[in-house]
């Protein structure tokens, strides 16, 4: 494996801080995240499903990593999508084309508000370096990743992988699955989540999954 180095950061351009060989921890066990998913439910009385790990180099030898909760909303245009797709019909809106479909996250402290009927025109303070190609195997039921903790045999999950370069922002606060290569005004959305904002670093990984339960 090629590691290629930020010159101006002097740190790996990585998915995970493995990549190099570097010890990732976690910053809590697995059973301390199952409680936080459900005390995230139990107070907003909504499904926590889209989770959000950040990894973060702590010193020269190690890395953490950080597991970050919110709620989706699959729009009205992804529910006709997924009905479509289970029918066998080319839906209107292929979310699941192999470059036409993209990830974008937002950069703002407020939160917005998703609805069943928001395209891409209310995602406001979209981060240019976010807008992204889903993880490749992706979608998957269930997830093969241990770090989805809100995956299941009727659950599909959607993931998608940042860099260290691919951005860097002080409020992570939503996310989107647009149907366009580049998303822009109108563009329909396969979902809307919203969470309480997080930052990522230049020097942090992040890889964010969606889960939509099917029942």
């Amino acid at each position: 494996m090629v590691i290629i180095y930020d010159k101006k950061l002097d740190v790996p351009v990585v998915d995970t801080y493995a990549q190099i060989g570097m010890p990732v921890i976690h910053a809590e066990s697995y059973e301390q995240r199952l409680e936080r998913l459900l005390e995230f439910e139990d107070k907003n009385h909504k499904k926590a499903n889209v989770i959000a790990i950040r990894e973060r180099p702590e010193g020269p030898h190690r890395a953490v990593k950080e597991q970050f909760l919110g709620a989706n909303l699959v729009t009205t245009a992804g529910k006709n999508s997924y009905a479509e797709k289970a029918s066998a019909q080319t839906p209107t809106n292929d979310f699941w084309h192999a470059t036409n479909v993209k990830f974008a996250l937002r950069d703002n402290a407020s939160q917005l508000t998703p609805a069943v009927s928001d395209t891409y025109t209310v995602f406001a303070n979209p981060i240019a370096g976010s807008v992204k190609l889903r993880t490749s195997g992706y979608p998957q039921t269930p997830d093969a990743d241990a770090d989805n903790t809100g995956d299941g045999a009727n659950i599909v999950s959607w993931k998608v992988d940042y860099t260290t370069t691919d951005f860097n922002a002080t409020n992570v606060s939503g996310q989107v699955i647009a149907s366009a290569a580049t998303p822009t005004t109108g563009t329909p959305l396969l979902n809307h989540s919203a969470f309480t904002p997080f930052a990522k670093a230049s020097t942090d990984t992040l890889k964010l999954f969606v889960n939509h339960t099917f029942s």
